[in-house]
């Protein structure tokens, strides 16, 4: 293994997939991972699918956590998470057919901000955005996912739409809205609440003039394994 910040894609391919290694439809992500000495999290998913069938169009988007020891990688936890995969591309289409639904493949990335949800504990974090194109206009959204280690697996515990963007050409309204979590000093069960803070702009795409700005906060905490609303 070449000894560096960031593993080699291989060696971290090794260690998950093999059989991926050199498959040019698989996007792959590796970050150090300051929660836990030695460790990186990887995630990898199929990106926009050339014009033939691959392999990895079969493959569930995946995060996982790896520790380096002894000059060597071994498997921490994974999951298999439910984000949207792009479907299988026949031989005889091609990109622009795939999308003919009006969905384009979903982005993920790694999110890895110090989300301490208890005093000994830190959740790591995956963003995925979708984007969608229909007749009047266009939407896209930002979704947090939050996990925590839980023996070998990698356990979904929060989730929430950070961005959203919805343009109506037709009446010229523009939605946006954009939200912060904070992790609060209240704790229940043993875990820091979280707060979720939304600010949502309306606006009329051809009245400069007009723009009304509302600001929510939202309260999650701990129950029953995840993070549950709360109206407290």
């Amino acid at each position: 293994m070449v000894h560096a910040e960031v593993p080699e894609e291989n060696d971290v391919l090794r260690t998950l997939r093999p059989d991926l290694i050199g498959d040019r439809a698989l996007t792959l992500e590796v970050k150090p991972w300051k929660a836990l000495h030695g460790a990186f999290v990887a995630l990898m998913y199929i990106g926009i699918p050339g014009g033939e069938t691959v392999r990895t169009q079969r493959l569930h988007p995946t995060l996982a956590v790896v520790r380096e020891e002894g000059g060597a990688l071994s498997l921490v936890a994974r999951v298999e998470t439910e984000e949207p995969r792009c479907r299988e591309l026949p031989p005889d289409q091609t990109e622009l057919e795939l999308n003919l639904d009006g969905g384009d493949c979903p982005a993920m990335h790694l999110d890895l901000a110090p989300y301490r949800i208890s005093p000994t504990e830190t959740a790591l974090g995956l963003r995925t955005k979708t984007h969608e194109v229909f007749p009047a206009g266009e939407s896209e959204a930002e979704k947090l996912t939050l996990f925590r280690i839980l023996g070998h697996t990698l356990k979904p515990i929060f989730s929430a739409e950070m961005m959203y963007s919805d343009e109506q050409r037709g009446p010229g309204d523009l939605t946006t809205s954009e939200s912060t979590l904070q992790i609060s000093e209240q704790k229940t069960s043993g875990y820091f609440d979280l707060v979720l803070v939304e600010t949502t702009r309306s606006e009329k795409i051809f009245d400069t003039n007009y723009s009304r700005t509302k600001r929510t906060q939202r309260r999650f905490s701990w129950q029953g394994g995840r993070y549950v609303p709360t109206r407290r």
